[in-house]
């Protein structure tokens, strides 16, 4: 079992426990997992620093060698999708599985589906800036065709409603609202001065200016919400 892009590595931990002791379980990421997540680990977890990309290598990501390939939430991590899937393909054993749950980062209205951010111009700013560099931050919306296009048979697919602010019409918004509003908006303007940043189209006070306007739309409407999608294959 592999786990790509695992972060802080808590989701390996939990994918772990749906194996027994006798099956090596991996995580791999560019930074670094926590010394406490690494002490917390069982004995069949390794926890990997690197590119997932950098090919087959004597990390134990040999190809052909796992069961369960799963990856979540690496809209602003991967640069090519075509070679992230046929790596994954690559390592997986005959009649592998592969699980991928990504993120689109538009606005949705609560009940309606309305997308607010087509008129938003921090966010036209961050799709071209994104696209400069070959990042899709709408990718969750290509995962079927890049799926297939690796050769993938997609077995399933679901869409969720992940919001971003609370609301009290939708009782399951409001436990992912109210976390959301603590932990996300504060990582907001390195996020956005790093993509505006690169290509040296946008001053500081332009950036500024994005940014402030990023915290004002994403949060001040109740409800509103973006699309995660999970696809099995």
């Amino acid at each position: 079992m592999l786990d790509v892009g695992c972060g802080t590595g808590v989701a390996t931990l939990q994918l772990a426990k749906q194996v027994p002791l006798s099956e090596q379980v991996y995580g791999i990421d560019l930074s670094s997992v926590p010394e406490p997540t690494k002490a917390a680990a069982p004995k069949n977890v390794t926890f990997i620093q690197g590119n997932f990309l950098d090919g087959e290598d004597k990390r134990g990501l040999s190809n052909g060698s796992f069961d369960y390939v799963f990856g979540r939430m690496l809209f602003l991590a991967i640069d090519d999708w075509p070679g992230y899937f046929k790596r994954v393909n690559d390592l997986l054993k005959p009649g592998g599985i592969v699980e991928h749950q990504d993120c689109s980062w538009e606005y949705y209205r609560q009940g309606t589906f309305t997308k607010l951010s087509d008129n938003w111009a921090w966010h036209r700013a961050v799709l071209e800036e994104s696209a400069i560099v070959g990042l899709d931050i709408c990718a969750a919306d290509h995962l079927v065709e890049r799926m297939e296009g690796a050769g993938f048979e997609v077995l399933s697919t679901r869409c969720y409603e992940f919001s971003m602010v609370p609301s009290e019409k939708s009782a399951s918004s409001m436990a992912v609202g109210r976390y959301v509003q603590s932990a996300v908006p504060k990582t907001f303007p390195e996020l956005i001065r790093r993509i505006l940043s690169k290509s040296g189209r946008y001053s500081d006070d332009q950036i500024s200016e994005l940014t402030e306007e990023c915290l004002r739309t994403s949060s001040e409407e109740e409800g509103i919400f973006l699309k995660p999608e999970a696809i099995g294959s």
